[in-house]
């Protein structure tokens, strides 16, 4: 016979099944392509119709798809970096990082020596 927790623990748990294949469905769906039109200069075009018939792109779509996602790459490092920024001008923050720099010192040379003799070695 059950106990009355038993049957909360099933219940909880065929829930969270649940849940978890609903996740799996918006997970694919989240990953799914999207279809769109573009309007390109016809030089611009005629040039990644060249990078394809060279061989360093499958298709114009592939091309244009590789260089949307590096340029948001770069758009997000560029972001990261201007949040970093002001600690340039931060004395606070520059007195600490060298701080810790000094007390790692010891450690680091010894780093780049095993590092180097591993090399020397190979």
């Amino acid at each position: 016979m059950h106990s009355r927790g038993d049957i909360i623990y099933n219940i909880y748990m065929r829930n969270r099944k649940s849940n978890r294949s609903e996740n799996r469905k918006e997970e694919s769906k989240a990953n799914r392509n999207v279809q769109t039109t573009l309007r390109v200069p016809k030089l611009l075009y005629e040039q990644a119709k060249l990078f394809v018939e060279s061989g360093k792109a499958n298709s114009v779509n592939e091309l244009i798809v590789r260089a949307l996602a590096a340029y948001a790459k770069a758009m997000e490092r560029k972001a990261i970096d201007e949040a970093f920024r002001p600690m340039a001008k931060d004395t606070q923050y520059k007195r600490e990082a060298t701080r810790i720099a000094e007390q790692f010192a010891a450690s680091d040379a010894e780093s780049l020596d095993l590092g180097e003799r591993e090399m020397n070695e190979a």
